[in-house]
């Protein structure tokens, strides 16, 4: 999917997802991760966005936040043009530093 900025702010394109406001905030933390209801989109926080206040960062609309950016350096995220093709995948938890044994 292609992938656009707004601000400090990246979002995709429209997602096969459907999913509605759950816990949705108004206000986001540096880094988190959401999904858009409105516009059915994975939103990647970095940075203050054009509407919000001095040091806060805030969506266009209420968003789900559903995880957290780790060890990025924030310049990486500002260099991304608008209509990269991006791919998201889920990372299994379960085992973050070792793989399970197989039998």
């Amino acid at each position: 999917m292609k992938i656009n900025s707004w601000g400090e702010e990246l979002y995709t394109n429209e997602t096969p997802i459907a999913v509605g406001a759950e816990n949705a905030k108004q206000l986001v933390d540096l880094m988190d991760v959401a999904y858009w209801p409105t516009g059915k989109a994975i939103c990647l926080f970095f940075g203050p966005t054009p509407i919000g206040k001095k040091d806060e960062i805030k969506p266009y609309s209420p968003v789900n936040v559903i995880g957290k950016i780790k060890n990025t350096d924030k310049k990486f995220l500002k260099n991304v043009p608008d209509g990269m093709m991006v791919t998201f995948s889920l990372n299994d938890l379960r085992y973050p530093f070792t793989q399970p044994a197989r039998m």
